[in-house]
């Protein structure tokens, strides 16, 4: 899928991200202002102003904003084929060691730089005739440049130990998606009860323990639909679905489209 757009929002004191998500494309998070919690694939950034989060395909993740203030972002989605020519121009080890970074604090006096880019590529995509698209990818690799010219990782915030355990439990989850998961058996691997793991879980993440453990299993059902020749209920089976008729409303309620609508349209890209 050839994607391509940029959106900023002010966020206000009471939003609160209505739910989580995960998308087949890259998105760069550039926080302008402000303060924001973002949970992303089994990790807790406390992002500031000036952080950019790189969040890969697949990856659910959910912002919340504990601090109640006004905070401001810019997101730009893009499909995987938008990197080729970076690859090409810097090479594969540089672009994906920044691309595993994920996190990236751009210094104080680079943030100017970054803001009238995204504001020239906003420009581009309103403008909206044949060289618009271009010429903001040109901004995106902009960017990119800055991220691998200025990319350090300051003293952020470090997170408790209840966070942490929940941390170790998302990650339990995501290399274990296959297998029956229930709250009870993450409350009794992080020492908690199931009551107050619940709770946790939820706050440190911003997402119920079922609402991950059921984004996570599509993530992987995604990639298995696109690549391999399984059969939707083996695919079901495979991701930790007892049942391929909750698996396809799963699919359905999460993506928009059914698995093997899905499939069809995954071949043709």
């Amino acid at each position: 899928m050839d994607v391509f757009c940029v959106n900023r929002k002010v966020r206000a004191l009471d939003f609160e991200m209505p739910k989580a998500h995960l998308h087949e494309y890259w998105e760069v998070y550039y926080l302008v202002s402000g303060k924001c919690k973002m949970f992303v694939g089994h990790r807790l950034y406390y992002l500031e102003t000036g952080d950019v989060l790189l969040i890969a395909p697949g990856n659910p993740h959910r912002a919340t904003y504990p601090d109640q203030e006004h905070t401001e972002r810019v997101t730009i989605n893009f499909s995987v084929k938008a990197l080729e020519p970076l690859r090409m121009a810097c090479g594969s080890e540089v672009l994906d060691e920044c691309l595993q970074r994920e996190r990236i604090s751009l210094p104080l006096a680079v943030r100017p730089v970054m803001e009238v880019i995204l504001q020239k590529m906003e420009e581009e995509i309103k403008a909206g005739d044949g060289l618009s698209l271009f010429l903001a990818r040109n901004r995106l690799y902009e960017i990119f440049a800055l991220m691998l010219r200025h990319r350090m990782e300051s003293n952020k915030k470090p997170v408790g130990a209840t966070e942490d355990l929940v941390q170790q439990a998302a990650m339990h989850i995501c290399r274990n998606f296959e297998k029956p998961l229930s709250l009870t058996d993450m409350a009794e691997m992080t020492h908690m009860t199931p009551t107050y793991f619940s709770r946790k879980f939820k706050q440190v993440t911003g997402f119920g323990f079922k609402e991950y453990l059921t984004l996570v299993r599509i993530a992987q059902a995604e990639k298995l639909l696109a690549s391999s020749e399984l059969s939707v209920t083996e695919i079901a089976m495979a991701c930790g679905f007892g049942d391929s008729n909750y698996f396809g409303d799963s699919f359905k309620k999460i993506k928009g489209i059914a698995p093997r609508t899905y499939r069809k349209h995954a071949k043709l890209t």
